[in-house]
């Protein structure tokens, strides 16, 4: 008497290709549509450097743009909004602020709010600028 053996097959990854697939497209799906980091409120490209040093987390940010607005902290705001709001601040004196201009905003428009930025009582300011490679 001669028994059959049943036929062994490999195990069947026919079901688990398609879930394969569906999780790398919700993988590039979300490397696309995702943000890291919040987005700033004006379109601002700094000016280029050679050298220079990162910022520190504990200052004011100052976004200018190629047509003179500004945002502070993530808030648009207008020249005179700004000094009321660094004038509010408890200890000017000891607060520094990092302006983070456009590369293509006029000399003039950056000096006027430099000295705004003095007469509120800042110590220290910053201009932010992309290194070279």
């Amino acid at each position: 008497m001669k028994l059959r053996r049943p036929n062994r097959r490999p195990p069947d990854d026919g079901r688990l290709i398609p879930l394969i697939n569906v999780i790398f497209l919700m993988l590039i799906f979300f490397m696309l549509m995702g943000r890291l980091t919040p987005p700033e409120p004006l379109d601002v490209t700094p000016p280029a450097a050679n050298a220079g040093r990162k910022p520190d987390e504990a200052r004011l940010l100052l976004l200018i743009d190629a047509e003179g607005r500004m945002a502070l902290d993530d808030r648009r705001i207008g020249a005179d909004a700004l000094a009321e709001t660094i004038a509010a601040l408890a200890d000017p004196a000891s607060r520094s602020v990092t302006i983070k201009a456009d590369a293509r905003l006029d000399a003039g428009s950056l000096r006027e709010v430099l000295t705004l930025l003095r007469e509120t009582g800042i110590a220290r300011v910053d201009l932010m600028t992309v290194g070279r490679r």
